[in-house]
């Protein structure tokens, strides 16, 4: 192969090169708001279930509720502690609170450690001691 060929096909492989790489830049899409999608599924008083899809890219389901402006809620020593969800409250007179379960199971942290994943399923529901 003659010099004026190699050179043609470094320069055409360097080219490629070059090509392939801006065209991945291109085609990586870039993170897009609410690239996890979690169910929060609440349970009031009268029993009648609500459900919420939330798509979000927040780390905690505190701050994912919180994003959505479905609770409101007060820190504390230990992070969030809900007061109301979706504006129906717990009433502390009653000795009412929110508990909330992941899957079914209680959570054994608070909202603000409870770090979510794609394709979770939440639950709160009104409990009384």
């Amino acid at each position: 192969m003659s010099k004026k060929a190699k050179i043609i096909l470094c320069a055409a492989l360097v080219l490629l090169l070059a090509l392939f790489c801006a065209a991945r830049l291109v085609l990586i899409p870039e993170p897009v708001v609410g690239d996890k999608h979690i169910v929060f599924e609440v349970t009031g008083l009268e029993a009648t279930a609500k459900n919420f899809d939330i798509y979000t890219n927040a780390e905690t389901l505190g701050e994912a509720l919180m994003q959505e402006k479905l609770i409101d809620a007060e820190e504390g020593p230990y992070g969030l502690w809900v007061t109301a969800i979706f504006g129906e409250k717990a009433d502390d007179a009653k000795n009412q609170y929110w508990m909330f379960y992941k899957d079914g199971i209680e959570l054994a942290t608070g909202i603000s450690d409870t770090y979510i994943a794609d394709g979770e399923h939440y639950e709160a529901r009104i409990v009384q001691y």
